[in-house]
């Protein structure tokens, strides 16, 4: 079975990252519900879509933070501005100060849930390494022992899952 993704299905993907329901994506697409359903099975969907949502939440963060700067800058100019009453100017500052403390929580979240699913894909792609492990020694037990019964098969499989849960 191919692993890449048809252009419908990368739209797909990108619309669920960009946070669309899947029913509106289905729709959207022309294909039905339990279509959109398996694609979202597939790994690579999935990676595709987690790929969307971290450059969503990169441009998001961008984004407010040149805002941040743009406001700094307006701040500062109506500061130094000469024309600028002191009273003006204080209030400016004390407002300024009032609010940074608590806005600056709004980006830092915003940080924080990028790292967090970008750490969320890096242990998505250590269990992916590990079910291939498990796949692979599988596979090799099944290739090199053709004479094993079908238990002792079976307590050799167990085995090698059993041992790959240590692993982590």
């Amino acid at each position: 079975m191919s692993t890449k993704l048809n252009k419908r299905q990368r739209k797909a993907a990108e619309l669920i990252g960009l946070g669309h329901r899947p029913s509106a994506v289905a729709s959207e697409l022309g294909v039905s519900r339990e279509t959109n359903s398996r694609w979202r099975q597939l790994a690579t969907f999935n990676e595709q879509s987690q790929k969307a949502h971290l450059d969503l939440l990169a441009s998001l963060l961008a984004d407010r933070l040149q805002l941040i700067d743009r406001c700094h800058e307006a701040i500062g100019d109506a500061l130094n501005c000469k024309d600028t009453s002191n009273a003006i100017k204080a209030s400016v500052a004390v407002r300024y100060l009032a609010l940074n403390g608590s806005q600056s929580h709004v980006y830092h979240s915003i940080d924080n849930d990028h790292g967090r699913l970008s750490a969320h894909d890096e242990d998505n792609n250590r269990a992916f390494d590990k079910v291939m492990t498990i796949l692979r020694k599988l596979a090799h037990l099944k290739t090199t022992n053709g004479h094993l019964s079908d238990a002792d098969y079976r307590k050799k499989a167990d085995n090698i899952v059993r041992m790959s849960r240590f692993v982590c």
